[in-house]
């Protein structure tokens, strides 16, 4: 467990979490025990493809990170990503999952964040 005083945070760190092979963090409030996003670092990477064919194809692909976007983001950024050609991305965004898989130069998922809430 770390605490972070900047940000009252409490972190929590796994290995191998029941079926989960890797890395698990579990960020919480150090005031209420809240979760506030939980981070995954898979020993197996996934592909972009295994990616979407498990989580849908709801996603902003994108270099910017988080997950909360708004709607008329959401609409923009697809309509942007129509035109584009984007060969490596370095996120999918699953706005409705509040969920960020962090891609590496293989395209490969190397981190899935989770953040339960906006802040």
């Amino acid at each position: 467990m770390y605490a972070d005083n900047n940000t009252d945070e409490l972190l929590y760190e796994y290995t191998d979490l029941g079926n989960l092979k890797g890395k698990t963090e579990v960020y919480m409030e150090a005031h209420s025990g809240l979760v506030i996003a939980i981070g995954f670092y898979p020993t197996t990477l996934l592909s972009r493809n295994k990616i979407i064919e498990k989580y849908g194809n709801k996603y902003l692909e994108r270099d910017a990170r988080g997950p909360c976007a708004t709607e008329k983001q959401l609409l923009e950024l697809e309509a942007h990503n129509a035109h584009q050609d984007q060969k490596n991305p370095t996120a999918l965004i699953y706005p409705g999952k509040g969920m960020v898989v962090f891609l590496n130069e293989k395209s490969q998922a190397w981190q899935i964040f989770y953040e339960l809430h906006c802040r």
